[in-house]
């Protein structure tokens, strides 16, 4: 067998509130949508994989690989 068995996955969902939804206009900046998404419990990918390091699920290292890029929210 081939494939991602035994692999985790790390994610970022941003609920698409009545919060949110107000500023998905062309006059909002970014920082306006990303606090909002914050105040509405958005995780970030960096925070997601933190919670799978403290889990024993990923390494410190691959934390760091694949959240290098990551903006700050």
């Amino acid at each position: 067998s081939t494939g991602y068995q035994g692999r985790t996955t790390i994610h970022e969902v941003l609920p698409f509130t009545e919060a949110i939804k107000a500023l998905t206009v062309p006059e909002s900046d970014l920082a306006s949508l990303a606090e909002a998404a914050r105040n509405e419990g958005m995780a970030t990918l960096r925070e997601c994989a933190v919670e799978k390091l403290m889990a024993g699920e990923t390494t410190y290292q691959e934390v760091l690989r694949v959240t290098s890029e990551e903006s700050s929210l």
